[in-house]
């Protein structure tokens, strides 16, 4: 989406459905993005740069949290000191 300016909601809707789609996507195919690039296109094209950022920066993080939370938190093992 060129404009940065005031999004309507029909926009808002369809960046939305867009940004759902490409991380549904990017979620089934374990975040590689080669099954995806399609999708990832429509995202971009359909949302602010502004918002893709935000989307993509939100979706990282909660990769993170979901791996912490289902993995547990494993601290880096200590180094003996000389």
């Amino acid at each position: 989406m060129a404009s940065q300016g005031v999004v309507s909601s029909s926009q808002r809707r369809a960046c939305w459905a867009a940004r759902d789609a490409y991380q549904d996507c990017m979620m089934k195919n374990a975040d590689n993005e080669d099954g995806c690039k399609s999708l990832k296109e429509e995202f971009v094209k359909a949302c602010p740069e502004a918002w893709v950022k935000h989307f993509e920066k939100q979706r990282v993080y909660l990769n993170y949290k979901r791996k912490l939370l289902e993995d547990g938190f494993k601290p880096a093992e200590d180094e003996p000191s000389s």
